[in-house]
């Protein structure tokens, strides 16, 4: 009978195991809002993760900061391990650190969603590459809808900016007034609504999705859909953690990333149309750039690209011409 009963304990021993080990979830760490559908594709990630490994891997979303907030807390959090597994964060805000993060927010680079996945997978590898040197695997990104231009008249070429009150939020756009010989404003995200009651401001580059969200149509009259460029967010796990699954454990993760960034793209894109249809429905003029506007753009993207490069380093090159040989490919 002994031999029986031990056996029978260690099989009760080896579920309670399981199961506790399963009751314990990684936490994903993420900056952004419950209401996000970036926060929202994440909960589809776990929830697929959670199929897809039949259980052995769980993990628990904290949004808005409510873990670790930003880049660096974000990063460092998850790189340690041991409050936080994986974590979501922007790309651009990282190129202090790592600059080929900075890549997707160079204006005029990457002109719509196609330029933008072309842009991902060439410079993906680098990407990848400079995270896992610090200790972070990353697993799938999803772009924010393209930015645009709202502005309260009419505008034939970039150059009609010239006196303009532009909000200026980032290096891009300060230099884009520079180059255009704007009036730069400096407005932070969360000032950008008052500044607009306030009218201190005559045109502003954005996504369609945050112009709607602010009721831009009471305060501009055109939104010119630039697609300039398109800040992606980044999913990414702890790469010891990572390493330390078994295989069929890493293939189903990795099936599930490349899912949850399929869709991701996807969703961004329709909250772009979305977006742009409650704009007209507003009133707005929501126009194409025009030749000489976008002739205007391409020049600027040239341009702004070199110096980035130059910012950059060396490293980026390789990236860089396979990303411009793809376009003049296509």
């Amino acid at each position: 009978m002994q031999p029986r009963f031990l056996y029978l304990m260690a099989a009760v021993l080896l579920v309670l195991m399981r199961g506790a080990s399963a009751q314990t979830p990684w936490n994903l760490a993420s900056s952004f809002p419950d209401n996000s559908f970036q926060t929202e594709n994440l909960r589809f990630f776990a929830a697929e993760v959670d199929k897809a490994t039949q259980g052995k891997v769980k993990l628990a979303v904290h949004s808005h900061g409510a873990l670790f907030n930003g880049y660096i807390d974000i990063t460092r959090a998850v790189a340690d391990g041991s409050k936080a597994q994986l974590g979501e964060f922007q790309l651009y805000d990282g190129e202090k650190d790592i600059p080929v993060l900075g890549v997707d927010s160079v204006p005029f680079l990457a002109l719509g969603y196609q330029d933008a996945q072309r842009l991902w997978q060439k410079t993906r590898p680098l990407i990848a590459k400079k995270l896992e040197e610090r200790g972070l695997k990353p697993l799938y990104a999803v772009p924010w809808p393209p930015q645009g231009l709202f502005v309260n008249r009419p505008l034939r070429t970039m150059g009609e900016l010239k006196g303009l009150r532009l909000r200026t939020q980032n290096k891009g756009t300060k230099r884009i007034a520079e180059l255009v010989d704007a009036k730069a404003i400096d407005v932070p995200a969360p000032e950008l609504k008052q500044a607009l009651q306030e009218k201190k401001l005559d045109a502003f580059i954005t996504a369609s999705l945050y112009g709607s969200e602010n009721g831009a149509w009471e305060y501009m009259s055109y939104f010119y859909d630039l697609q300039a460029w398109m800040p992606k967010n980044a999913v990414v796990i702890n790469l010891k953690l990572f390493n330390s699954l078994d295989a069929s454990t890493q293939a189903a993760l990795l099936k599930v990333a490349a899912q949850a960034e399929q869709r991701g793209w996807k969703v961004s894109e329709e909250h772009a149309r979305r977006a742009k249809k409650e704009l007209a429905d507003k009133g707005m003029k929501v126009l194409p750039p025009g030749e000489y506007m976008d002739s205007d753009m391409r020049l600027l993207g040239e341009r702004l690209s070199r110096e980035w490069v130059k910012g950059a380093g060396w490293e980026v090159m390789e990236s860089m011409l396979e990303y411009f040989n793809s376009r003049q490919a296509r």
